[in-house]
């Protein structure tokens, strides 16, 4: 949203249109707010945290575009290129979440990537540039740090509720959803 103030607007336009002031959105608002809805999976498509997917491993002897993948070979999806075809999401290094509304909508990225979380609902903040030591504005750059996962390299941004009124429902989430300890060690039994 640093790079992209006027997502961010109409973003929080609609969720004021459509949702007011007095609660969070919750997934069966999720209808009723198709800009919110294009903004995520433009927000998926453009920087997946995960460019090439985690290993997966043929179940049979195949033939794909000409190549011969034999049972048992590992295969990597590239998913990053899934979400960046030029013939499906045209200009793919444009954040533009207009592409997911009206008659012809491109395909939803959820199809190709995997990712999920807690989070706390961004349409509940003012999110902008960082700010120097004088307080003047600083552009974030996308350079992407090294490794295996896609993340953007450090950048400073500013995070504000935008009002007491949302600052007021951020905490309340954490009132009725607790943190609590993950279930990592069990799984880390599984993969270790």
């Amino acid at each position: 949203m640093t790079l992209f103030p006027e997502v961010q607007r109409k973003a929080q336009e609609e969720i004021d249109r459509v949702i007011g002031s007095s609660r969070l959105p919750t997934f069966s608002d999720r209808e009723s707010l198709p800009y919110i809805d294009a903004v995520l999976q433009e927000a998926w498509r453009w920087h997946t945290v995960v460019p090439l997917s985690v290993p997966h491993t043929a179940d049979r002897d195949d033939i794909v575009g000409g190549y011969y993948i034999p049972k048992g070979a590992a295969v990597f999806p590239n998913i990053w290129w899934f979400t960046h075809d030029p013939a499906v999401y045209p200009n793919p290094s444009e954040f533009d979440p207009s592409r997911y509304l009206g008659p012809n909508p491109a395909p939803d990225p959820i199809n190709h990537i995997f990712g999920y979380g807690r989070r706390i609902c961004p349409a509940v903040f003012n999110i902008g540039k960082g700010l120097d030591e004088r307080g003047h504005e600083i552009e974030p750059t996308t350079k992407p740090g090294p490794g295996i996962l896609s993340r953007l390299e450090a950048f400073k941004a500013t995070i504000k509720p935008r009002s007491p009124q949302h600052a007021h429902l951020i905490r309340q989430v954490e009132e009725l959803y607790p943190w609590e300890v993950s279930n990592a060690e069990e799984v880390q039994k599984i993969v270790v």
